[in-house]
């Protein structure tokens, strides 16, 4: 008879131990951060692209969000008058934390989907005039 609860006892810390590894996985966490995006001088249309994706465009001044991602994203704001400018908003990717320790595979997860990272909250971007001699 104690084999077999022996083998229930091994079972149920089986499935326990499953049941963290899974809950690890932390897919519906989405790290979203607000950008308040200002030109030099205001009222340029920007342009967010992330890989080949056109995220959206807007107006500045502005404010986008932004989820988390590993990939950097690039605003390309033009004005009538004024040289288009890019500028490469990096992700900031946040250290080790508790979660990781007590949950390695969702940390794991987290990592390379870029789900963790966020980027600055405020974007200014300078515009060059174009030069009417050349």
């Amino acid at each position: 008879m104690r084999s077999g609860s022996t083998r229930h006892r091994a079972a149920r810390v089986g499935l326990c131990g499953l049941v963290l590894l899974v809950a690890g996985c932390d897919t519906p966490h989405r790290n979203w951060t607000a950008i308040q995006v200002t030109t030099d001088p205001p009222g340029a249309h920007c342009e967010l692209i992330r890989g080949n994706l056109n995220l959206q465009g807007f107006d500045s001044p502005g404010k986008v969000r932004l989820d988390g991602s590993r990939q950097s994203t690039v605003f390309v704001c033009a004005k009538d008058g004024y040289k288009d400018s890019i500028f490469v908003l990096r992700p900031i990717t946040h250290s080790f934390t508790m979660k990781n320790l007590a949950l390695p595979m969702g940390g794991l997860i987290s990592a390379t989907s870029g789900k963790d990272n966020a980027y600055d909250e405020i974007v200014s971007i300078t515009l060059e005039t174009h030069d009417e001699g050349r």
